[in-house]
């Protein structure tokens, strides 16, 4: 009898090395977090514009089960993201797009973000003079490469072909100082007629919807940089650039929406501006359908250049994402940022919102002008615009190529600029008393 004793010393003996040995994903966090679906915040708006990225990475990643959370708002969506970033159970990623009310960089510097620049270094596939040098320059500060670009946006402005030559309003050699001189001449010497609009500005309505300022482009084009606002006359003279055209563009809004359609004279608005769109959409679709406006004269376009030098353009980054410091699955994460910035292609995806923005990836510029120059196509209103000429393509890749800057949303930054600088605009105030306290507002909040 002694051997079944022993063998059911050894049965015991074996039946608690595999107790201790066993563990499940409750009692491993590492192997409960492997297990866990990649999760991705975005707004609802921008859901048809990951599409096609969600489709080529679950292509690839067949094993791993996404969890993509659309948010009805996109205040929605980051005040869940700051409460879940704070108890450590973050998504994996987050898309951010031109209405953020957050200040992302300042979240990055405190941990929010991984810095993706290691996952870019061992990616064999990146080849940075594949995107737009700006773009990916705005996505990275304190050496860390925080964000992943997807789309900006431009301003592209129309006038009758008429405007342009008796201005003398030339691409690359019209400075931002001399166009705003134009249109603020042009609306002081109509500005007792009701009819007569000078910036008129498309989308205005739908931008006040969803929260966006065009006071975000204007500190765009004339380089304010939320650190490094100070006391120096260079700051103040940027910042006053940027108050002064928003100051216009308050005053033609209100006068627009103050005016009824029967009073209004389309044709002898000085600029219609589109801000929100890609350009080359943009110039394909409007370059007829607004001939209209103008009683059928030819059109002229014309891209605000920055402040610095008329031969470069600034833009405003409108579509990016980030990995959070949260994420289950790191590298996987980087992976679908990376191909959702290769496979933002507006043209391929009819159905994409109206917030058309111009792609970071080089390549699908290209690709948007070659689908354009090819053959006719149909507006969205059922006419027939012609193809785009060879001139017309190199004219606007050309400006793609001039964006020598871009710059994050700064949501805060806007706040302060409307809420100090309104007596301004009023005529209650001067521009250096409300420039003493918008510097004080930044102060405090640097310090918050």
């Amino acid at each position: 009898m002694a051997w079944k004793k022993i063998f059911a010393l050894m049965a015991a003996f074996l039946l608690f090395c595999c107790a201790c040995g066993e563990k499940t994903p409750v009692s491993d966090p590492a192997l409960q977090k492997q297990q866990q679906a990649l999760r991705i915040f975005c707004p609802a708006e921008e859901y048809t514009d990951l599409s096609d990225a969600l489709a080529a990475f679950r292509s690839k990643n067949p094993q791993l089960t996404m969890d993509l959370v659309r948010f009805d708002s996109v205040q929605e969506m980051e005040d869940q993201l700051v409460a879940q970033l704070n108890t450590g159970s973050g998504p994996d990623i987050v898309i951010f797009n031109h209405s953020t009310g957050l200040d992302v960089r300042k979240m990055a510097r405190s941990g929010a973000f991984l810095d993706l620049e290691p996952y870019l270094q061992a990616d064999a596939s990146y080849r940075p003079e594949d995107y737009l040098p700006a773009a990916m320059a705005c996505c990275r500060f304190d050496q860390k490469q925080y964000l992943l670009p997807v789309g900006l946006m431009l301003m592209l402005n129309e006038h009758t072909r008429q405007t342009a030559q008796e201005q003398g309003i030339v691409q690359g050699k019209t400075s931002l100082d001399d166009y705003y001189t134009m249109l603020d001449t042009y609306e002081k010497a109509h500005r007792d007629e009701a009819g007569v609009i000078a910036f008129f500005r498309c989308w205005i309505d739908y931008m006040d919807g969803i929260g966006f300022s065009p006071a975000h482009q204007m500190l765009a084009l004339c380089g304010v940089d939320l650190d490094e606002i100070d006391d120096s006359d260079s700051s103040r003279e940027r910042v006053r650039r940027a108050v002064d055209w928003f100051g216009l563009i308050r005053r033609q809004d209100e006068k627009l929406r103050s005016a009824s359609d029967d009073v209004l004279q389309y044709d002898r608005t000085f600029t219609y501006s589109y801000s929100t769109h890609d350009p080359v959409m943009t110039y394909f679709i409007r370059r007829v359908t607004d001939r209209e406006l103008y009683n059928g004269e030819e059109l002229s376009w014309f891209m605000p250049p920055s402040a610095d030098d008329p031969e470069q353009l600034s833009g405003l980054l409108a579509l990016f994402g980030a990995v959070t410091k949260d994420a289950a699955h790191p590298q996987e994460a980087y992976d679908f940022l990376r191909m959702v910035m290769d496979c933002y292609d507006h043209v391929t995806q009819p159905a994409v919102n109206s917030m058309w923005y111009t792609p970071a990836c080089r390549a699908n510029i290209v690709s948007s002008i070659e689908y354009f120059s090819g053959q006719a196509r149909i507006s969205s209103s059922g006419e027939t615009i012609p193809a785009l000429t060879v001139e017309e393509g190199s004219f606007l890749l050309e400006c793609y190529d001039a964006v020598h800057s871009v710059w994050l949303p700064a949501p805060k930054l806007v706040g302060f600029l409307e809420s100090e600088f309104a007596p301004y605009w009023q005529g209650e105030s001067d521009f250096e008393g409300c420039y003493q306290s918008f510097l004080g507002k930044l102060r405090l909040y640097r310090e918050e």
